[in-house]
């Protein structure tokens, strides 16, 4: 009887020995696999080898708003790298008080002002907008500052340019507002300062798994071929089913209105002069068929929102813009008419790379020309270009569109 006993204990040893070596042969090939990957993505893409986490490397907390950029601070990840200054900006480092004689802009928006999805901050529209700008006026002191923060909406943007901006003395203020204004306007139980969609709860952890270079990539691949077509997400605070709309709403859209009025109204108050963009996008049925992987993540950005939705939203946003500039008497930039819905300068549904950033750039200077003075501005005096706040606005050297829209 103990034969047979010893007999099967040498199985069960072999057997235990094959799939250790089989989980070590696994774990070796990954290894090596993940290596391969991150070196590969060092090399070609400038990747860091190590990815950063944007919580403790490029954001701070702050009292009055979700979340601000950390000053001081270099970021880089696999698509974006940047330098925020000491003012919590990203860019070069700027002198807080105005120099005498600098005509100074401010560029206030969200992800798609901060340039996600570039490397450099040169590359960024706001910096492009500069270089522009320095070549055209080579004898005039012109400061484009990027005061963009990723996932600001027009609600923080009210907040951060009453406490923080106006205080740095800008000559003219250019609002690319409207996208992150897209995820609240169809989030369960509307509020119209968006408390009902901006949570202060901690977001869940990133599974581990998404810390592995050789996962991402592979997923991405995936999703140049395919993309989960509205997939339903679950509302965090109530594990129900979310349901997707294919236009947004009027609340959403008035909230939206009133904000912009409102940092306009703030802008001018300081002395500054006004500018609005409009949000060009690569948003096709086409590109959408063709180009998968920039809408890899549109469902879980914008989980109230069919992909109809979205088209609407960027219809209806872009017109509620263009209304206001007309109302309000701002200068328009409108990159939404301009700029083809051409995949190759858009990193995903919505941040433009850097040929899309001076692609946006361009736009922005032939609108805010007129802004400009004429000769470097007196040693004593702020520039505000007041004769602009009487004209009619102008897109660009094009006609302002009717604003018209069919109710939904």
């Amino acid at each position: 009887m103990a034969e047979p006993a010893a007999g099967e204990s040498s199985r069960l040893q072999a057997a235990a020995a094959n799939f250790g070596v089989a989980v070590a042969s696994a774990l070796l090939f990954l290894t090596i696999a993940e290596t391969g990957v991150r070196i590969w993505d060092r090399f070609v893409n400038r990747a860091p080898i190590v990815q950063q986490d944007p919580k403790t490397t490029l954001y701070e907390p702050h009292p009055y708003l979700p979340i601000v950029l950390k000053p001081d601070s270099d970021y880089r990840d696999s698509d974006t790298a940047g330098h925020i200054n000491s003012l919590g900006l990203r860019g070069p480092e700027r002198p807080a008080a105005k120099p005498r004689g600098t005509y100074r802009i401010l560029c206030v928006g969200g992800s798609t002002t901060f340039g996600a999805g570039i490397l450099g901050d040169e590359n960024t529209w706001p910096a492009r907008l500069e270089a522009r700008l320095a070549a055209a006026h080579s004898e005039q002191r012109i400061e484009v500052w990027n005061a963009g923060v990723p996932g600001y909406t027009t609600a923080e943007n009210v907040i951060y340019l009453s406490l923080r901006l106006l205080d740095f003395s800008p000559d003219l203020v250019i609002f690319f507002e409207g996208y992150n204004d897209f995820k609240p306007n169809r989030y369960p139980g509307f509020r119209s300062d968006y408390a009902h969609w901006r949570d202060r709860a901690q977001p869940p952890a990133r599974p581990a798994i998404e810390g592995l270079r050789l996962y991402t990539k592979m997923k991405n691949l995936w999703a140049r071929w395919t993309v989960e077509r509205e997939a339903v997400i679950a509302d965090p605070r109530t594990g129900e089913p979310m349901r997707r709309w294919d236009t947004v709403g009027e609340e959403g859209l008035a909230s939206f209105r009133r904000n912009l009025k409102t940092m306009i109204a703030m802008a001018r108050q300081g002395g500054a002069a006004v500018a609005l963009a409009t949000y060009p996008s690569p948003c096709t049925e086409e590109n959408r068929r063709n180009r998968p992987e920039l809408f890899s993540y549109l469902d879980g950005y914008l989980p109230n929102l069919t992909f109809a939705g979205v088209l609407d939203a960027f219809d209806r946003y872009n017109q509620a813009i263009r209304a206001v500039a007309v109302e309000s008497k701002a200068i328009l930039a409108d990159p939404a008419l301009v700029i083809p819905a051409d995949p190759d300068l858009f990193v995903d549904h919505v941040h433009v790379n850097a040929r899309g950033a001076d692609a946006f750039a361009a736009v922005m200077q032939e609108a805010i020309e007129p802004a400009l003075p004429q000769g470097a501005p007196s040693p004593d005096r702020r520039v505000t270009a007041p004769s602009l706040v009487s004209p009619p606005a102008v897109s660009a050297g094009r006609a302002i569109p009717s604003t018209g829209h069919g109710q939904q």
